[in-house]
């Protein structure tokens, strides 16, 4: 008999003790919801009971919860806090982390999210371009003039990868006088809504300034002020490392700090979009290792996806190699197919 007493009480000890490890949610007009809490997404709160399915609660209604098991808990600012909640005044909560951290409350206004999706299941979002340019004159003077650039980005909510291309070439009576091809890869991982990391790297190949093949390859940081379909700006600043393979002249390398803008905005009722890129590696060892690489232009929807563009390359080098120029300018017109 008392076997069978100690069996039953030691039964109701742990149910009790399971009982107290549920979560809770008060409401507003004194009603507990105990449970496990699934999620908090937009103005809904999930809660799911041992005496009926999912139960959705409107968010306005709560006034203060609690958690005896970690949830992800994101807040307004775009703080993502791992611990429990812990019941508050009404309207507040407060969140728990291991045995020492604990937080001031925190009004639920600010509460945007609990235990949200991974990012890296968020949707990916696809774009870029692709752009031809071509000019042929026959006569007194034969020119070819032949330009490509194509870019493609992949975005999630946390991550952004870049990839993207330009070639250009031309000839005068046959003979050419201009070949070159840059390459370049980057992505970035976000670690706030606007902030970011970042690595980098881009390859050019160019005959005519003696450059068998620069290579700069490096990290850094980056913020996002703007981005939307309307206007994008992004400002990057980090370190690089720089190695410059020539064909005739003394090979370099060095350390560079590097600085990066990308911006884009639509103008006049979406008829034009105005872009500028630009990349500036400046040598940490000799203040003569500076390199300007920029784009600017204007971009005109014209059916569909298809586009043109009207756009000037600067290319700048402090210290080219012997017996070429610093500055390369070229104007471009092209035809191109955005997604």
């Amino acid at each position: 008999m008392k076997f069978i007493f100690s069996v039953i009480s030691v039964y109701f000890l742990l149910a009790s003790a399971v009982a107290g490890h549920a979560s809770e949610i008060i409401l507003k007009n004194g009603d507990r919801i105990s449970g496990t809490i699934i999620r908090k997404d937009g103005e809904s709160i999930i809660i799911k009971t041992s005496y009926s399915a999912e139960i959705i609660i409107n968010w306005g209604d709560v006034s203060t919860l609690n958690s005896d098991v970690y949830m992800n808990i994101v807040l307004t600012d775009g703080t993502s806090i791992n611990g429990n909640a812990i019941e508050d005044q009404p309207g507040k909560i407060k969140i728990k982390s291991g045995e020492i951290l604990e937080t001031s409350p925190i009004n639920l206004s600010q509460v945007v999210a609990i235990n949200p999706p991974t990012k890296d299941a968020s949707p990916v979002k696809l774009s870029g371009h692709a752009n031809a340019g071509l000019s042929i004159t026959n006569g007194n003077t034969d020119t070819k003039n032949t330009h490509v650039d194509i870019e493609s980005l992949a975005r999630t909510s946390s991550n952004r990868y870049t990839i993207g291309g330009t070639y250009n070439n031309a000839e005068n009576d046959g003979v050419e006088s201009a070949n070159n091809l840059t390459g370049y890869m980057k992505y970035d991982y976000f670690i706030l809504p606007q902030w970011y990391s970042s690595a980098n790297s881009i390859f050019i190949k160019d005959s005519y300034k003696d450059l068998n093949l620069k290579t700069a390859i490096g990290l850094g940081a980056g913020y996002q002020a703007w981005e939307s379909l309307e206007r994008n700006l992004s400002l990057e600043l980090g370190l690089n490392y720089v190695n410059e393979d020539y064909i005739l002249a003394e090979d370099k390398q060095y350390p560079a700090a590097r600085w990066a803008l990308n911006f884009d905005q639509i103008l006049f009722r979406k008829t034009v979009v105005f872009f500028h890129k630009q990349e500036i590696l400046m040598g940490l060892e000799q203040v003569d290792d500076v390199s300007v690489l920029s784009q600017t232009g204007l971009r005109f929807p014209l059916i569909e996806k298809l586009n043109a563009t009207l756009q000037v390359n600067w290319d700048w080098d402090n210290a080219p190699a012997p017996n070429t120029k610093s500055v390369d300018t070229n104007y471009l017109a092209t035809l191109g197919y955005s997604w």
